[in-house]
């Protein structure tokens, strides 16, 4: 089973991308970047960011 995200701003730090493309997912694992590309089940993201996990290293966890 694949899934395509669709229409969201790619951020790949690694690469250096930042622009829309598509991204198809086969699995657990990224398998093409592209534009046009097709699977069996699409995720529209438009007007979303698509980009690794975003962390907060400044977190506080405690009690108020």
């Amino acid at each position: 089973m694949s899934l395509v995200i669709t229409g969201g701003h790619l951020i790949n730090p690694d690469t250096g991308t930042s622009e829309a493309l598509d991204l198809l997912i086969e699995g657990e694992n990224i398998v093409k970047i592209g534009r046009g590309l097709k699977g069996d089940e699409t995720l529209d993201a438009t007007g979303l960011v698509v980009c690794p996990g975003l962390v907060d290293i400044q977190v506080h966890f405690r009690e108020p």
